[in-house]
């Protein structure tokens, strides 16, 4: 049995599109789930602020390796954080990477403010 050069290629185009809309889907609900987080974070913690990184913002590259990150700022405690952090987490089948802004060394804030975007900064 023999595969011609155009078959195979039609092959391939077919599972790169298989592929791609997989990772749509993906990003959208990975999307979905980080806006709900927003909205629960301004509802209960109006005072915390809230930055987005990671792969979440290229659409291109969120694949099913692809977590949800999310930086805090302004928490006022590590209970108030733990108290964030276990909620998020129940909000997503996603791992979560949440992390306090305020508590990572000075190069890889800086380094995070380059790449992400502020969803809600704080006062």
């Amino acid at each position: 049995m023999s595969v011609s050069i155009e078959e195979a290629a039609r092959f391939q185009q077919e599972k790169a599109r298989e592929q791609s809309e997989k990772c749509a889907a993906l990003h959208a609900r990975a999307s979905a789930d980080f806006a709900r987080m927003v909205t629960f974070i301004r509802k209960q913690y109006p005072h915390v602020g809230i930055f987005q990184w990671g792969s979440i913002l290229q659409p291109d590259s969120f694949d099913e390796l692809s977590d949800v990150d999310i930086a805090l700022t302004e928490v006022t405690s590590p209970r108030e954080y733990f108290e964030i952090q276990g909620t998020l987490m129940k909000m997503t089948d996603f791992p979560l990477d949440c992390i306090e802004l305020d508590k990572i060394s000075p190069e890889n804030r800086e380094m995070l403010l380059r790449k992400g975007k502020w969803i809600h900064e704080p006062k």
